[in-house]
């Protein structure tokens, strides 16, 4: 650690914030999310944190941490219990390269940004990138089944996802308006039981 770094803090501006990997279904979101780890695993990243905020969808990132044979340690998380003491082992560093892959998005924006905020607290370089699918509660709650005619009318297959910058921002919008929705916090299995629990009225879209 440098003199500036020791007196002031070191800057916070190491951690990348890809755009959202939206892809048409659940099961071509995780075969996407198993390829995107592959190709992390190949760059030789210092560590991968597969995270998500619902027990279902932390079951199927762990099975596919389980399946990884790699040295590269890979650890599978709900975004509530990250903490430094999960990458205690890594031996991280500086120059360290970590990756953060979460498997679905939070409705409420809030509680997507603690992953962001713990990729902030960690030493080296960071990545985070959010995997979503068309048929995600989030996703269903403004775009309804239209985005999904046009994408596959516009040639999209399982096999790919796309990365708008437009599509981010209508996410970020319904996580927000979300908020304003709240009738409670109860804890839930998955998001369309903390959409039922959660949420007045009917899905927006």
């Amino acid at each position: 650690m440098g003199l500036f770094d020791f007196l002031f803090g070191r800057s916070r501006s190491l951690v990348e914030m890809a755009e959202d990997r939206i892809w048409l279904t659940d099961a071509s979101k995780w075969t996407g999310i198993k390829h995107d780890i592959e190709e992390q695993l190949e760059q030789r990243v210092s560590g991968l944190l597969l995270v998500a905020h619902f027990p279902d969808v932390l079951a199927v990132l762990s099975r596919i941490a389980a399946e990884q044979k790699s040295r590269v340690p890979i650890a599978a998380c709900l975004v509530g219990s990250l903490s430094r003491s999960l990458v205690a082992n890594w031996a991280l560093g500086e120059q360290s390269q970590v990756v953060v892959i979460a498997g679905e998005r939070h409705p409420l924006r809030t509680l997507d940004m603690r992953a962001v905020q713990f990729a902030k607290e960690l030493p080296g370089r960071c990545r985070v990138v959010w995997h979503i699918s068309l048929e995600d509660p989030l996703m269903k709650s403004f775009a309804g089944d239209w985005l999904a005619v046009t994408l596959k009318k516009l040639g999209l297959n399982e096999n790919e996802s796309i990365q708008s910058g437009m599509i981010s921002r209508r996410i970020r919008t319904a996580q927000l308006a979300l908020e304003k929705r709240l009738i409670g916090e109860s804890a839930a299995r998955n998001a369309a039981d903390w959409f039922e629990k959660n949420v007045s009225g009917q899905p927006m879209g």
